[in-house]
């Protein structure tokens, strides 16, 4: 996790399941044919739906939830390239977010 960023990137985890005590119940992270051959991520599931990224936010972080990993031995290159594809648009977005309210500022001091 990057401060400022909500976003925990997953890699390779050095425990088979963990257990998070949230206020209102668990978040369950099982790992999926972990082994010495197996250190690359395959896949992500939340709750049994697969996702997009080797990433999550903060708020998908839920009670009674549960993060699946499934390891396998081959590198996966698309997943990785779209989670990074997917932060630089959204950065983008804010940064064009902030340049449009920066020029309503300066229209409305005109």
């Amino acid at each position: 996790m990057t401060p400022g960023d909500n976003t925990f990137y997953i890699g390779r985890p050095i425990v088979d399941r963990a257990v998070l005590s949230l206020e209102n119940g668990l978040f369950t992270i099982n790992v999926k044919n972990n082994s010495k051959e197996n250190k690359y991520a395959q896949e992500i599931l939340l709750n049994d739906t697969p996702q997009k990224a080797f990433s999550i936010a903060y708020d998908q972080i839920q009670a009674n939830s549960e993060l699946t990993i499934v390891m396998g031995s081959k590198k996966i290159n698309k997943v990785i390239i779209s989670s990074l594809l997917s932060d630089v648009i959204r950065e983008e977005k804010i940064l064009q977010k902030r340049k449009q309210t920066k020029l309503r500022t300066i229209q409305k001091r005109r």
